[in-house]
């Protein structure tokens, strides 16, 4: 009986391990252009995501395009990713890393860490975003850090960076 009850114990375990590996704490949120690139890969590769290359991610997307791309999407799988994020930390003076999360059980991480944000960080306001159809909403930390939040079609993102994006990012650029 004891050997029952063990088992089904660990079981239980492992299930519940690679159930919440790959979510993302709000401290890795809150404070992920501090870390160093070896903390930021360490807490990652912690958490079960898997590295991209580079070549395969140009989306024309400025913040995206030539960033270290880490996905919760399993090796040899065709799902899509349910969690994924991008560091673009190419140029030491303006750095960002963007999280997306799916409408899937990864959509309940995004809900936990929006609480914590709203908790504990300054909100600077809502603005409207033509670029992606989108209310975004924007938190500070420290002045120095700016944390943007928002859903486009079925995907929530928080966009982290050191520096302002309203006009920069989230705007349609005029074609004149």
């Amino acid at each position: 009986m004891k050997i029952k009850h063990s088992i089904f114990f660990s079981f239980a375990l492992l299930i519940q391990f690679f159930s919440k590996s790959q979510t993302l704490k709000y401290e890795f949120i809150k404070n992920c252009l501090i870390y160093t690139e070896t903390e930021i890969i360490s807490d990652l590769t912690a958490r079960n995501f898997n590295f991209v290359s580079k070549e395969t991610v140009n989306l024309g997307d400025p913040l995206i395009n030539r960033s270290d791309y880490y996905t919760s999407k399993k090796e040899g799988s065709n799902d899509t990713a349910e969690v994924a994020v991008f560091i673009n930390k190419r140029k030491s003076s303006k750095k960002s890393v963007v999280f997306s999360f799916v409408e899937t059980d990864a959509f309940a991480n995004y809900n936990m860490l929006e609480n914590k944000i709203i908790a504990g960080l300054k909100k600077e306001g809502t603005f409207k975003s033509d670029k992606f159809d989108a209310d975004v909403t924007k938190y500070s930390f420290d002045d120095n850090y700016f944390y943007y939040l928002f859903k486009d079609e079925f995907i929530w993102y928080i966009i982290v960076s050191n520096f302002k994006l309203e006009e920069h990012y989230f705007t349609l650029k005029s074609s004149k």
